[in-house]
């Protein structure tokens, strides 16, 4: 079996990207501020780098089509960091100010970077 990915930016490539996130039912905190780490991922990605899927669904083409709802898969990291003993499936977040909220998906293992 074989897959392709693309991905942003590769892990242990030196690239990173961060942002301020708002997460809905959270109010934002200047003493702790909401962030994550993000990447743009075509479907295939996480099954390309063997990335374990714990929970949830992984994107799929239908994800990419232009009227589909806006998605994201996160890692078991922020899953627990930000919804402790909760599942994160159905919660939604968006990158701080945007106007479009993105609904969770997945969850996928760890991966380093």
């Amino acid at each position: 079996m074989s897959a392709v990915g693309v991905v942003s930016q590769l892990p242990l490539s030196g690239c990173d990207a961060r942002t301020g996130i708002d997460i809905e039912g959270r109010e934002a905190s200047s003493q702790e501020p909401t962030r994550a780490h993000w990447r743009f991922v075509i479907s295939d990605y996480f099954r390309a780098m063997g990335i374990q899927l714990l929970e949830g669904r992984l994107l799929t083409e239908q994800d990419a089509q232009e009227n589909a709802p806006p998605v994201v898969v996160i890692n078991r990291t922020m899953a627990a960091t930000y919804w402790p003993g909760q599942s994160p499936i159905g919660k939604r977040l968006r990158v701080n100010g945007a106007q479009e909220w993105f609904t969770i998906i997945g969850v996928v293992r760890d991966v380093n970077h």
